[in-house]
């Protein structure tokens, strides 16, 4: 019963994974390409959804990777300080927001794969280091925004939680709901502004 339960909830993970990726192709290509579903539900586009996912696999390692090297770096350098008594224990904490920091500006500027992938468009790893070259100051501030909108909605989350922990779950949900469209709106524009050359509006 256990392998049956467990691979039940991983049957569930993929396909509330999927169905966010489908979402999240429709908005690409609405905003991108003007296409305007042909009813209620958008279409279903297998290899779009296929090369999402690849593509996350990518931006997900090399984000993940990176960051982990910063944060591992400033753990040994806060914990020589700290043996040293420079600087006080509570200052650990640093390599985790910049290790958080640090991944979130590599998911956003390697974020711009995505609405290529849902278009139909090539675009490699490589290339949009290129394509997002001098563009650091723009990225860092989206970082911070995102960093600083999570704090905040994680003390609302716990916030409620503490009030009424029936509605946490939901506040959750809502909240990375909220989150996620946000990432995919601005991948979207960046696409948009760094590899089409529009205009912001």
């Amino acid at each position: 019963m256990g392998v049956f339960s467990q691979v039940g909830f991983g049957l569930v993970i993929a396909a509330n994974i999927s169905v966010i990726v489908w979402i999240f192709i429709a908005w690409h290509r609405f905003v991108l390409l003007e296409e305007f579903p042909q009813g209620w539900i958008p279409p279903v586009r297998g290899w779009c959804v296929v090369k999402y996912f690849k593509q996350s696999i990518k931006v997900l390692a090399v984000a993940w990777i990176i960051s982990f090297g910063v944060g591992m770096a400033f753990l040994v350098l806060f914990t020589v300080l700290t043996n040293a008594e420079l600087l006080p224990r509570a200052v650990l904490i640093l390599p985790t927001i910049v290790s958080m920091f640090v991944s979130y500006f590599f998911v956003f500027r390697l974020g711009l794969v995505f609405p290529a992938a849902a278009i139909g468009h090539s675009l490699s790893v490589r290339e949009v280091f290129l394509i997002t070259k001098g563009k650091n100051g723009t990225l860092l501030v989206l970082s911070f925004i995102q960093i600083f909108g999570l704090i905040m909605t994680s003390w609302l989350i716990d916030t409620v939680a503490a009030a009424v922990p029936t509605a946490a779950l939901a506040t959750e949900a809502l909240v990375q709901l909220f989150f996620s469209l946000i990432c995919v709106s601005v991948w979207t524009t960046l696409f948009g502004v760094f590899v089409e050359k529009r205009e912001l509006s």
